[in-house]
């Protein structure tokens, strides 16, 4: 089975993607190299198809994200292993932005809409620029150079050779590139009054860039393909014309098999070349167009001739089974790839296509409803009114990034195999444990259990990520170093009246404070976190009173995590760490401080920065800056540099004590004014209070001598600051409580 046969059943949509196959996920990087080993002949690997019927399995097809409807129950071919290479392959060959069909832009948007992202590109081959301020060339796979196709090179040529021979462009509904000439949407403005027409414009483009467009080599635009070549090997004779003209003897033998006449043997100076300028360009174009069929034949013959082995089953029953063991000759299968298998699996004949994936981003993509419980710290007027998911990095493309996958799966497990609640049996041992978080496990479940249990565990993580952006500071999903502590907090808010219920809010961000601060997750997270599983929702619950005051006793005091000789770099040859740095920050964007601007009183808001807080779902956030509070470049030495400074992990302005976020308009507004000076300018007289909302030292003690033990003032100054905030905040949330 060739290229061409593949792609063909792929536009008549007879080759499709059974629904348990895996989301398109492919680098640029990828991509290329992929191209570069077709390119080149090497082989890539088979591919396994299932024959069968479109009413089988749910389905789509080739790099499309919606699944496929057929009424008909036609016969097709399910593709089950080489989806990526495939795809990547057909996208890249054949023209799948052809926009010259559509009556309109808005139709054309709600066609790419259903691509996946990373396939909306368009491919091309770079050929070398041997212009005088061309840098940086790709290899000459094709001898463009002198306009001769050396097939015997190219045989010993490979793909990392010609890995940079490859250029892509991106495009998509709401970046449209509707002025490049290489978009689909250049077609849309072409067709305007006056407008270049888009073949004039686009060969034009090829030619200046020195490109040769992969996806029209199928032959549907050849008045646009072949000329397109021709005019790029054109203009290469017109240089090598124009760089040999002293070089008679050069020329003789560049066109040796052009010159049938021998009409060069009478040139044999400058003057009779500059003479005879015509009659020797057209033997170099001669030879140009002998170049442009032959690369134009070998790019064509990339698809007609390159032979893909195709092994075939026509088990359907198989097909999952099948599908779960590949492991080899594409992208590894994770679990979570495994479960959405499983959940595709038909219960019986009669039931409706089923898609896990679907159900998935119909949750993640939509607003989820703030609790008032939720928001009950916050000042009316900031308050957020929705918290839209996918703006809190828990997915590319709408498909769960490998983190998000990991808690899905985990938590599923756990919410599956033992009832919701029912974590302590009559004896009080635990009822659920390490080994439901394994893969064996998750793999073992059962399609009912996946399909029934899915939505209220992805709606629970989701509202565990909206309480830490409101309640926790934590900006991101990849903001939190133990990812394993949104277990606990998923857990709980399965359920929807402890969503709704003020204690339980307070009890979570207690836990959550006093276990990340006492250090409590350095170690044996796994086992932590499913602990905090069962006591946690006890606690919320009411069965037990508080488990988690000894954590609450060592904040701030766990040598690994973080206490003061730690943190203020007393310790020699230790330094903190990521997850101390990050905890600070986190803690003081939680009580919602004042900006670092000097003639405005705003309040740094979390899901402002995240982008989580907007009406439409459209992402727009604040950008933040990680400030050192005391500038490195007032402490570099004479003679240092900043970088230098910073790159001193004893010096002690490189604590996370001397760290705090503040908005990129502050951070500019600043720039590299002493502290002495920006701090008292912070606000509307309100410079002493907002320097308290960050934790920090009073404004008067960073006025000292900068040396070392100036430093470690304001470190300890500002540890106690911290200490004694969050100490103070985890006793006003239990307060009354038990």
């Amino acid at each position: 089975m060739n290229l061409s046969d593949i792609f063909e059943d792929a536009d008549k949509k007879n080759l499709v993607l059974p629904e348990f196959q895996r989301e398109f996920k492919w680098s640029v990087d990828k991509q290329a190299n992929l191209l570069a080993s077709v390119s080149l002949a090497f082989p890539v690997g088979s591919i396994l198809v299932l024959k069968g019927k479109t009413s089988d399995y749910a389905y789509r097809h080739l790099g499309i994200v919606d699944q496929g409807i057929d009424k008909e129950n036609s016969s097709c071919t399910f593709l089950l292993d080489g989806q990526q290479r495939l795809t990547t392959l057909y996208f890249t060959f054949t023209d799948q932005f052809d926009s010259s069909g559509f009556t309109s832009v808005e139709e054309f948007d709600e066609y790419l809409s259903n691509i996946y992202r990373k396939l909306k590109k368009r491919w091309f081959l770079r050929l070398p620029d041997f212009s005088e301020e061309a840098i940086n060339m790709p290899e000459d796979l094709f001898g463009y150079e002198d306009l001769e196709l050396d097939e015997e090179r190219l045989n010993n040529l490979e793909p990392d050779d010609i890995f940079g021979c490859f250029q892509s462009y991106s495009f998509n509904e709401n970046n449209k590139q509707v002025t490049s000439w290489w978009s689909p949407y250049f077609q849309f403005r072409s067709k305007e009054p006056d407008a270049t027409p888009y073949a004039t414009a686009f060969r034009r483009g090829c030619v200046s860039n020195k490109l040769i467009p992969l996806f029209y080599s199928d032959n549907k635009r050849p008045g646009l393909w072949r000329p397109l070549i021709q005019a790029l090997a054109h203009e290469r004779a017109h240089q090598l014309l124009e760089a040999n003209l002293s070089d008679i003897a050069g020329i003789r033998f560049a066109l040796r098999d052009y010159d049938d006449d021998e009409r060069l043997n009478s040139i044999s100076s400058v003057e009779d070349a500059e003479e005879n300028y015509q009659i020797i360009l057209e033997m170099w174009r001669n030879k140009a167009n002998v170049w442009a069929e032959s690369v134009s034949t070998y790019i064509k013959d990339i698809a007609s001739k390159y032979e893909v082995t195709a092994i075939e089953t026509t088990d359907v029953t198989r097909a999952i089974p099948i599908f779960k063991h590949l492991n080899e000759g594409g992208i590894r299968l994770s679990d979570y790839d495994l479960l959405v298998a499983r959940a595709a699996k038909k219960i019986d004949a009669s039931e409706d296509n089923y898609s896990l994936g679907n159900k998935i981003k119909e949750v993640i993509g939509s607003s989820i409803s703030l609790s008032q419980a939720l928001l009950r710290h916050v000042p009316e007027s900031s308050k957020p009114q929705l918290f839209w998911p996918l703006n809190f990095e828990i997915a590319d493309d709408s498909i769960p990034n490998s983190a998000f996958q990991s808690l899905i799966l985990s938590t599923l497990s756990l919410r599956s195999y033992v009832k919701y609640g029912g974590l302590v049996d009559d004896n009080n041992e635990f009822n659920i444990n390490v080994g439901l978080t394994k893969s064996k496990k998750i793999l073992s479940l059962k399609t009912e259990s996946i399909r029934d249990n899915i939505e209220s565990v992805v709606k629970g993580l989701c509202r565990s990520f909206a309480f830490i952006n409101i309640r926790c500071g934590v900006r991101s999903l990849s903001d939190i170093h133990y990812r394993l502590m949104i277990i606990p907090i998923a857990y709980v808010f399965i359920d929807d009246m402890l969503w709704e219920d003020p204690t339980v809010h307070d009890k979570i961000e207690y836990w959550y404070w006093a276990s990340l601060f006492s250090g409590n997750y350095i170690f044996n997270q796994n086992k932590k976190s499913i602990d905090d599983v069962v006591n946690l929702y006890r606690w919320c619950v009411k069965d037990i009173t508080n488990p988690f005051k000894y954590r609450h006793d060592k904040v701030l005091k766990d040598e690994h995590f973080g206490d003061r000789d730690l943190l203020t770099l007393n310790r020699t040859g230790e330094w903190p760490g990521k997850a101390v740095h990050a905890a600070i920050l986190q803690y003081t964007l939680s009580t919602l401080p004042r900006d670092f601007l000097f003639d405005a009183n705003v309040r740094l808001l979390p899901w402002k920065i995240a982008g989580t807080d907007s009406f439409d779902g459209n992402r727009d956030r604040l950008e933040v800056h990680d400030h050192h509070v005391f500038p490195l470049g007032q402490a570099a030495s004479v003679g240092q540099s900043s970088s230098e400074l910073r790159a001193d992990k004893s010096h002690p302005l490189n604590s996370p004590l001397n760290r705090t976020l503040i908005s990129a308009k502050a951070n500019g507004r600043i720039s590299s004014l002493p502290t002495e000076k920006y701090l008292p300018k912070l606000g509307d007289g309100l410079a002493e209070a907002i320097v308290d909302w960050h934790f920090l030292p009073s404004i008067r003690q960073y006025s000292g001598s900068k040396e070392i033990d100036f430093y470690k003032s304001l470190l300890d100054g500002r540890f106690d600051k911290l200490n004694v905030g969050i100490r103070k905040e985890l006793a006003n949330l239990v307060e009354g409580l038990d």
